[in-house]
């Protein structure tokens, strides 16, 4: 059985965050290519524990490559567009999951939008995960 949920899950808030952790990657003794490495792995980690946790029938996610490491993290083999978006070039995207159904996908450019655009994505996501749920009673 699948709770009502919608995880949000961030890396870097701003340019600043990714260059204070290259910092202090490089400050370590790593290279470029271990601190990505390094990076990847964590968010992999969070994203494989929150889906076990608390099973949200929404994602969202920033960057094509973040899309590509939650995809193959979660054994997603297929995305389909819905034809929906939260708003111009935020487009809403579905995957089944085989316990639970549809689970929604949001990406978003990780330079594009700003605070608003991230909210509304929740507030999107929130309303048809609200939704589903009442449908699936």
């Amino acid at each position: 059985v699948r709770t009502t949920g919608v995880a949000v899950l961030t890396t870097a808030p701003a340019a600043s965050a990714v260059e204070r952790t290259v910092d202090t990657g490089q400050a370590l003794g790593l290279d470029i290519p271990t601190i990505e490495e390094r990076v990847e792995s964590a968010l992999t980690t969070a994203v494989r524990d929150c889906w076990t946790d608390i099973d949200p029938n929404g994602i969202f996610v920033t960057g094509g490559t973040t899309a590509k490491s939650v995809q193959r993290t979660l054994g997603i083999s297929a995305i389909e567009l819905t034809g929906t978006t939260v708003e111009a070039g935020v487009p809403v995207a579905q995957f089944e999951d085989s316990d639970a159904g549809p689970v929604y996908f949001v990406t978003k450019a990780g330079g594009f939008g700003d605070r608003e655009t991230m909210r509304r994505i929740v507030q999107y996501l929130s309303q048809v995960s609200t939704r589903d749920s009442e449908l699936s009673e």
